[in-house]
C-alpha cells in the first residue's frame, strides 16, 4: 500500500478565544493521587491504561477548576478520570456492551447499595461518596441527570461507530453535547465553586444559549485537535470534521476553516449572552458570575490541555501549535 502524507492547516482558535487559561495550584500533589486510584482499580489496563496515563488527563480537570480547593479538586479529577476509562472502554465496545458499560457507572453513582463487583461500580461508589463530603444533594441531582444523557449519547455514538456511519450535523449537536460529558463536568463547577445554582438561572434563554456554546465550544475544538487519533483509531464517526465533510461536501481543509469560523461566532454569541444576561439579586448574581466564570475556563481548557497533553497530538504538540499545521497520513 502506498501513504500519501498530507497537511492539514488548523484554525487559530487561540486568537478568537478571550478567555485566559490557568492552572489548580494542587495540581501536582493531586494528579499522583487520582492517577494512582485508576491504576488501583484496574477497570482500564493495558494501552487503555496507557492512554490515560500519557494523556495527563488531570492536567484537563486543572485547567477547567483551577479555583477549586484540594479537596474538591481531588474529586474533579476523578471524576475527569473515570469519564475517561468509560471513553477508553466504549470506544471499542458494540452499543450493547457501551450501554451495559455506562449504566454500570450511573446504577452506582444514584445508589450506594447497588454493586455489581466490578472495577467501574466501585470507582463509581467512591467518585460519589468523595463527592457527598462536601457536594449538595440539589449539584449530585444535576450531575446524575447530565451523566444518565452522558451514557445514553455513549450508546447512540457507538451505535454509528458499530454501523460505520457519519451522523447528520442536526443530530450530531445534540448527541455531542451529551456524549461529550461535558455538561456533567459543568455541574462540577458548583461543585468546585461550593454554590448552588438555582433552577431558575438555567431556565433564562441568555443563560442557556452561554451554556450550549461554551459546551460546543468544547466539543469543536477537541474534535479538530483529536481528529487525527480518532482517524488512526477509526473510532471519528461522531467528530464534526467528519460530519461537516459528508454534509456540507467538503474537504478536511474546507472543513477546518469553517470550525475556525464557527468557533468566533461562538465565542462572539456566548460574549453577547453575556451582556444580555438579567439580575436575579446580589448573592445569585454572584454566584452566576462564578459559573460563567466557569463556563470560561472549560472553553479555554480544551485549547491548552489539547497542546499540554500528548494525548491527541502526540510529541509534535509544541511545533504545531507554533506553526497550526498538522501532519495526516491518508492509506491510498
Amino acid at each position: 500500500m502506498q501513504a500519501e502524507y498530507l497537511q492539514l492547516r488548523l484554525p487559530d482558535l487561540f486568537a478568537v478565544c478571550p478567555f485566559k487559561g490557568s492552572t489548580n495550584p494542587h495540581y501536582a500533589e493531586v494528579r499522583r493521587e487520582s492517577s494512582d486510584w485508576v491504576v488501583k482499580h484496574s477497570a482500564v489496563t493495558g494501552k487503555q491504561l496507557q492512554h490515560i496515563l500519557m494523556g495527563n488527563v488531570e492536567l484537563l480537570a486543572s485547567y477547567m477548576y483551577p479555583l477549586a480547593d484540594r479537596d474538591r479538586f481531588r474529586t474533579c479529577c476523578d471524576f475527569i478520570n473515570l469519564l475517561y476509562a468509560i471513553d477508553e472502554i466504549s470506544d471499542v465496545q458494540s452499543s450493547e456492551d457501551a450501554r451495559k458499560t455506562g449504566f454500570v457507572c450511573l446504577n452506582a453513582m444514584k445508589d450506594d447499595k447497588w454493586d455489581d463487583g466490578s472495577a467501574l461500580a466501585k470507582m463509581s461508589k467512591e467518585f460519589r461518596g468523595r463527592f457527598l463530603q462536601l457536594g449538595s444533594e440539589l449539584c449530585l441531582r444535576r450531575l446524575l441527570k447530565e451523566f444518565e444523557d452522558y451514557t445514553d449519547a455513549v450508546v447512540k455514538e457507538a451505535a454509528y461507530r458499530e454501523c460505520n456511519q457519519i451522523p447528520d450535523m442536526e443530530t450530531y449537536v445534540p448527541l455531542r453535547r451529551r456524549g461529550s460529558a461535558v455538561f456533567a463536568c459543568f455541574a462540577l463547577i458548583e461543585y468546585a465553586m461550593g454554590e448552588d445554582l438555582p433552577d431558575e438561572v438555567f431556565e433564562d434563554p441568555h443563560f442557556m444559549s452561554m451554556y450550549n456554546a461554551a459546551c460546543d465550544m468544547v466539543c469543536w475544538s477537541n474534535d479538530i485537535y483529536s481528529y487525527k487519533m480518532e482517524s488512526d483509531r477509526g473510532i471519528h464517526c461522531v467528530n464534526v470534521v467528519s460530519v461537516l465533510m459528508k454534509e456540507k461536501n467538503l474537504s478536511i481543509q474546507e472543513a477546518s476553516d469553517h470550525i475556525g469560523v464557527y468557533y468566533k461566532k461562538l465565542i462572539d454569541d456566548f460574549l453577547q449572552d453575556k451582556c444580555n444576561l438579567p439580575s436575579w439579586g446580589p448573592h445569585v448574581d454572584k454566584i452566576v458570575k462564578c459559573y460563567v466564570r466557569g463556563m470560561e475556563d472549560s472553553a479555554i481548557a480544551s485549547l491548552e490541555f489539547s497542546f499540554a497533553s500528548k494525548r491527541y497530538l502526540g510529541a509534535d504538540r509544541d511545533e504545531i501549535r507554533k506553526t497550526l499545521i498538522l501532519p495526516l497520513t491518508k492509506v491510498l
